[in-house]
């Protein structure tokens, strides 16, 4: 399960970042995730709600964001919608090579509570 190495990652960050923001708790988490990375947004929330427990991040709500996995066709310049995994034109059966999107990985938000929320 992949997802556990994105959530060890995700926490890293997210920590770093928020304690930069003077938070010492983190409320809610944004994420955006490409269709491409085939992750499985439960498997995500269930590894996210298990790794952060003894976190600043215990109880977060993680918000996520699915994008979808969009190539473009080189002979006919046209986007197309990847379904299936399947990278060819449908207009002109050229394979398609250039990603557009899909592939992300972003933590978008972070909110929480600074110390003096706290009090």
């Amino acid at each position: 399960m992949h997802e556990a190495s994105i959530v060890d990652e995700l926490l890293r960050v997210a920590e770093d970042h928020a304690r930069e923001a003077g938070m010492v708790r983190i409320r809610r988490m944004k994420l955006r995730i490409g269709m491409f990375r085939m992750v499985v947004p439960e498997l995500l929330k269930a590894a996210f709600d298990v790794m952060s427990q003894e976190t600043i991040a215990a109880g977060a709500e993680l918000d996520m964001e699915i994008i979808p996995l969009i190539a473009r066709c080189g002979p006919c310049d046209r986007e197309v919608a990847i379904e299936d995994y399947v990278f060819y034109c449908p207009t002109c059966g050229a394979p398609l090579t250039e990603i557009i999107s899909g592939k992300e990985m972003d933590l978008m938000e972070l909110e929480g509570d600074g110390e003096e929320d706290e009090e």
